[in-house]
């Protein structure tokens, strides 16, 4: 069902970078996504959200609704995963690696296929799939909790296109091997820092200035048709560290920042389908044509698209529907 999930959203995406946001239809455009985001408040289907469009950097659409203000944090879960690729390609271009270095190189417990390299991590070819289960593989830090779960045998096959947060878990933690530095401080001084993202956080207690901030996590509850909170800001967060597939905490401004400094600078190569089966991924991004994507597991999702155009949507509603419609909404932009 997910992988089906994900050929729909290539699929929709694909239309958007053909139709794209034409000029004519802008603010028809804007108040379609406008209306139809706040009817979803107004019947519960989702309890708040926020939604910024931005032009070359500037800001063309910005406006939150339900129970959030505007420049609220979100828990992006794996909108994280472009920007620790971001960082292996930094990593590459100063030939302090290579993409097709072997993953032993720098864990040798590695129980998968030994012709998995770092550029299968990034495009999730590696041979593993589904979901990271910390408790499962129990770690107070990133080398432990990588460590422990590299001894598991893969369960998916080498070279096609299996989705795994433990790719980018593996990423993050190649990273600290090379720079000998944590990894939540590399980000920072890497990415978070430069562009100027003095709203982005790689990690979060509920004693943090900016916690009230953080807006609540909720499920979506098919069968009661309403959102159920799982997680508040009064909680601590999930994870005991930063993992490089997820974690980041930030405003819907600074993403739109990091997205930007990809339309500006792209990382060519990863912006391409580089396996015969990487079924829309590429090199931390989703691909579909020119526009390249991510989501996040409770519902955020970022787009950029070739007009220079950037679109970030955050919400917190686990399981809903909401970002299949949102896209089919994109596709019928001119």
């Amino acid at each position: 069902m997910k992988a089906e999930k994900i050929k729909l959203l290539v699929a929709i995406i694909s239309l958007v970078s053909i139709y794209g946001f034409g000029q004519n239809k802008v603010e028809s455009s804007y108040h379609v996504l406008d209306s139809t985001i706040t009817s979803w408040v107004q019947s519960g289907k989702l309890v708040s959200a926020e939604l910024l469009i931005t032009d070359k950097g500037i800001i063309d659409f910005n406006k939150a609704y339900g129970a959030t203000e505007l420049n609220s944090l979100w828990q992006i879960k794996s909108m994280t995963k472009p920007i620790t690729a971001t960082l292996i390609l930094q990593l590459e271009e100063e030939g302090k690696l290579s993409l097709d270095d072997p993953v032993t190189k720098y864990l040798p417990e590695f129980a998968g296929d030994k012709r998995v390299t770092i550029k299968n991590l990034l495009n999730h070819t590696s041979g593993y799939k589904d979901q990271m289960d910390w408790k499962k593989h129990p770690g107070t830090n990133l080398k432990d909790w990588i460590t422990n779960w590299a001894k598991e045998k893969p369960n998916a096959t080498y070279n096609e296109y299996a989705y795994s947060d433990f790719n980018f878990g593996l990423l993050g933690y190649i990273i600290t091997v090379i720079t000998d530095e944590k990894l939540a401080a590399y980000t920072e001084k890497k990415i978070l820092n430069p562009l100027g993202m003095k709203e982005s956080y790689t990690w979060f207690t509920p004693d943090s200035t900016w916690a009230s901030r953080v807006q609540t996590r909720n499920y979506w509850d098919t069968g009661k048709q309403t959102n159920i909170p799982y997680w508040t800001n009064k909680e601590e967060h999930q994870w005991p560290f930063y993992t490089g597939y997820g974690g980041i905490y930030c405003t819907a401004r600074d993403y739109a920042k990091f997205m930007q400094s990809w339309l500006d600078n792209p990382y060519e190569k990863a912006l391409k389908i580089n396996e015969p089966n990487g079924d829309g991924y590429g090199y931390g991004w989703r691909i579909s044509g020119p526009v390249f994507y991510h989501t996040g597991y409770d519902g955020t999702m970022a787009l950029a698209f070739p007009s220079g155009k950037t679109l970030i949507f955050m919400t917190h509603s686990l399981g809903n529907t909401h970002y299949y419609e949102l896209l089919y909404l994109l596709s019928n932009f001119e």
